[in-house]
């Protein structure tokens, strides 16, 4: 367990802290000052770039992850279990699977306020993926390599059963409570662009969704659950690392690929 205190939010985040950070992961280096600004487009969290100076084995950069600074956001974070699936997964899964993911210095979580902190390498330069814009062949082949990275280690795996990931009521409860708010938002949205039949399948998934989650029996692994571009960085460090581990789950592999 960390003997660092639990920021509030990132600006709590001082110098003192960041170099008792680094020298609990196992890094020499010292921080003297550092600058923060806002990256990316998290829906549930806010990321930030800490750009660091100092001495010793100092990274230039590294990235943190909080809570939403909106409310709603961050109601939605809390009541989708966001926050802690994804400090679980990092704490208790990573090292289970060889999924290429940002290697991380830091994570924790207060289980009752769900402030969590999640301090990790920064995969600049690569480049963010784009679901709308889509991708050549090379890019999603390496992205069903890494689908199998994720999935074959743990499959089969019947050990995972923290309620966080696993098929429990209230997960269910949750996702069918998000999908009925959601989908009414879209058809009211997209009304306009939407065949009957487009509709009635949208409503069809809504009233079927608790069957679907619960009569599903055959291989079950580890899956992320959003394996969309838009969560992959390419280049970089490494060809291809996944990132926004917060929805992850223990169920059927497909959901990956065919959302992917």
């Amino acid at each position: 367990m960390s003997a660092l205190p639990l920021p509030n939010d990132p600006g709590a985040i001082d110098a003192a802290w960041l170099s008792q950070m680094l020298h609990e992961a196992g890094v020499n280096a010292s921080v003297s000052q550092f600058s923060a600004e806002s990256i990316g487009t998290g829906q549930v969290g806010e990321n930030i770039r800490f750009s660091l100076q100092g001495s010793g084995n100092l990274p230039t950069t590294l990235v943190g992850k909080f809570p939403s600074p909106d409310p709603v956001s961050r109601e939605t974070g809390i009541t989708m279990q966001n926050y802690r699936k994804e400090v679980y997964f990092y704490q208790q899964l990573q090292a289970r699977v060889n999924v290429q993911t940002p290697v991380v210095y830091y994570v924790d979580i207060d289980d009752d306020s769900h402030n969590f902190v999640l301090i990790m390498e920064d995969l600049a330069p690569g480049v963010q993926g784009n679901q709308l814009a889509g991708c050549d062949v090379d890019s999603a082949c390496l992205a069903m390599q890494q689908l199998a990275h994720l999935h074959g280690p743990v499959w089969g795996d019947t050990s995972l059963t923290h309620e966080l990931i696993t098929n429990s009521a209230g997960n269910r409860h949750n996702i069918k409570e998000f999908y009925d708010a959601v989908s009414l938002g879209f058809l009211a949205r997209y009304a306009g662009r939407l065949t009957e039949a487009e509709k009635t399948m949208v409503q069809s998934v809504g009233e079927n969704l608790i069957a679907y989650a619960t009569n599903y029996k055959g291989s079950q692994t580890l899956i992320h659950i959003d394996y969309r571009l838009d969560n992959m960085m390419f280049g970089g460090p490494y060809p291809l690392a996944v990132v926004d581990w917060q929805s992850v789950a223990y169920g059927c592999g497909l959901n990956d690929a065919s959302y992917f």
